[in-house]
């Protein structure tokens, strides 16, 4: 039998290799990271923090306009602060003042959505490559410090409003300086911000708003004129410096790949780019 088996080109041995014989891999397959587990935790906690870094930086006409809307609201803003409005008190009036049992959660949450907000992106802005966001971040929350330094000079520490006594125990400075700071900081590293963090940083900015005017660091209208400023201020910083497009890049394409339990070794780039997208090709 086993002769006949040989002459018909049959192996000897017919019996199935055991799991022990099947189990040996090459030494490259052992070594080899699985495609989908190439980049850690933290690759994808900056994914969720920071836009993705392709596509190089632009200036948008729509930052212009937004300097312009800016400059137009704190230009007339400051005859209505200076006029001491009627509305403005009866609204202060009302908002104000709070019982003593909540008084300490406004002034947090006045605190964390302006201080707090500045050190977080911060520290985010660390995440950036060659701390393009960080350095844009301090020259917008500098030249807003200087700016709200030269108003209070010009106008007064009150933005030239007389004192009435329905106002007592309200600081009436003009501009609030803190959130017109935070306001400009957070716009300007916006763009390097993923849509999550957008919607988590506006709705501190707007309780850190909010808090002011119930918690009596700043009325209405210089509230209003200062996020003003800061809008400007970002908008402005974005215009001369432009702003992160925020495509794929090469590398971050190849990862969100290989998370497909796709093998391919790299992307790179096409030689002819269209505008708006990223053209990449497999390298292998």
């Amino acid at each position: 039998m086993s002769s006949a088996a040989g002459a018909a080109g049959q192996p000897l041995d017919s019996r199935p290799p055991l799991a022990s014989e099947t189990s040996v891999a090459a030494p490259e397959q052992l070594t080899r990271p699985s495609p989908g587990r190439s980049h850690g935790g933290a690759e994808r906690l900056r994914s969720f923090v920071l836009k993705p870094r392709g596509g190089g930086t632009r200036r948008r006409a729509s930052d212009a306009v937004r300097l312009g809307l800016a400059v137009l609201l704190v230009a007339v803003s400051i005859p209505l602060i200076r006029a001491n409005t009627s509305i403005e008190i009866e609204l202060d009036q009302l908002l104000t003042p709070l019982p003593a049992g909540v008084r300490w959660l406004v002034e947090t949450l006045w605190q964390l959505g302006s201080f707090g907000v500045i050190v977080t992106l911060a520290l985010g802005g660390l995440l950036v490559p060659r701390l393009v966001a960080l350095r844009q971040m301090a020259i917008s929350g500098l030249a807003t410090l200087g700016l709200c330094l030269l108003l209070a000079w010009l106008l007064g520490p009150d933005g030239g409003r007389p004192p009435v006594p329905q106002l007592s125990g309200i600081d009436a400075r003009y501009p609030v300086t803190q959130l017109a700071v935070a306001m400009a900081v957070a716009l300007t590293g916006l763009p390097f911000l993923s849509r999550p963090m957008h919607r988590i940083v506006g709705i501190a900015l707007a309780v850190a708003a909010f808090s002011a005017i119930l918690g009596g660091y700043g009325l209405p209208l210089n509230v209003a004129s200062s996020i003003a400023i800061g809008w400007g201020a970002a908008a402005a910083c974005h215009l001369v410096m432009g702003s992160p497009i925020g495509l794929l890049s090469a590398r971050e394409a190849t990862l969100a790949v290989r998370d497909l339990r796709v093998d391919v070794r790299a992307l790179t780039p096409v030689p002819a780019q269209v505008w708006g997208g990223a053209g990449l090709l497999r390298a292998g």
